[in-house]
């Protein structure tokens, strides 16, 4: 009785692990999330975005998407100071960053069995990447890359 309730406690102490950090209502199931995301009953989207990597500004924006294309870009004034970018190279940058929900289902799918890390977190309802962590190359310096979405919204 003892050897068995010793081995409960550890199997539930093992399985309360999650190196994920995994929010409540969130899941990690690429296929459940991309089921999710392809039954939804809208084409146009507004979205905000965080891009975190080794690169300038701007990191963080709302892109409005329409028939899977960016159509609209706004991005964060708060994050501009000190780089001397004029507004059109701050706008080509944010551009070259964002990506559209599908273009994110997709670097996952490309990355899923080459990249050293990857970990996403899908959002409960839509699934939609919430968020993703991408580190394609053991060791390499600076090329590790996060992009967090949130506040969904459609007409």
């Amino acid at each position: 009785m003892i050897r068995l309730c010793t081995l409960l406690l550890a199997l539930l102490f093992i399985s309360s692990c999650d190196s994920n950090n995994v929010e409540p209502g969130e899941f990690t199931d690429i296929g459940e999330a991309l089921e999710r995301w392809q039954d939804r009953d809208f084409d146009s989207y507004t979205i905000e975005q965080s891009v975190l990597c080794f690169c300038p500004p701007p990191h963080s924006f709302t892109i409005e998407v329409v028939a899977d294309s960016i159509v609209n870009i706004d991005f964060d004034d708060d994050d501009l100071d000190g780089w001397g970018l004029s507004e059109e190279e701050l706008e080509e940058l944010a551009i070259e960053k964002a990506f559209t929900i599908n273009e994110v289902f997709a670097l996952i799918t490309k990355n899923l069995d080459s990249a050293h890390e990857l970990n996403a977190t899908y959002d409960p309802r839509y699934g939609y990447p919430s968020e993703v962590y991408l580190d394609r190359i053991k060791n390499a310096v600076d090329e590790e890359i996060t992009i967090r979405m949130s506040n969904l919204s459609f007409d």
